[in-house]
């Protein structure tokens, strides 16, 4: 709202439903967004979403608003992260955050074929006037860097690509 601040988008933030393999193979995999209801699912609340509706949209495009259960609910990434990982439940992520225990495969990919609404991520500074040349560098580098595949989406990208 600060019209003194200019947001320069340097990634696509791409969220992922994730769950680790214990907690799968005790409680099954869910396999249309529905079956998410009878789950435990590890919110993230924020002041802008309501942390107990996950927005799913299928690969024609409908999107569809699941109401959640759960009885783990932080602001802090880290705490539905670990809590994903001891197998207490499904957890929503961005791709950045969760990237390495999907590689090494103590996360899995709940409902893959499914999208969530992505954000983005910014450098916010102010006006580009006013902005110094180092700075400008440094956001011009970290733009060219992360390009239309962030490096943390290289692996999934790859991986969904071998289906």
């Amino acid at each position: 709202k600060d019209s003194e601040l200019v947001a320069t988008r340097l990634a696509v933030n791409r969220r992922v439903l994730c769950a680790s393999p214990d907690y799968l193979r005790r409680h099954g995999t869910p396999k249309k967004p529905e079956d998410l209801a009878k789950h435990e699912c590890l919110l993230m609340s924020s002041n802008r979403e309501s942390p107990n509706i996950w927005k799913l949209r299928d690969p024609e495009g409908k999107e569809t608003d699941v109401r959640l259960q759960g009885r783990v609910r932080s602001n802090l990434g880290e705490v539905t992260r670990d809590a994903a990982l001891g197998g207490l439940g499904i957890a929503l992520h961005s791709t950045w955050h969760v990237c390495e225990d999907l590689r090494a495969g103590r996360l899995k990919v709940v409902l893959p074929d499914y999208q969530l609404p992505d954000s983005g991520i910014y450098a916010v500074m102010l006006q580009r006037r006013m902005v110094l040349p180092r700075v400008r560098a440094f956001v011009e580098f970290l733009s060219q860097q992360f390009g239309k595949t962030p490096p943390w989406e290289r692996y999934l990208a790859a991986k969904s690509s071998k289906k």
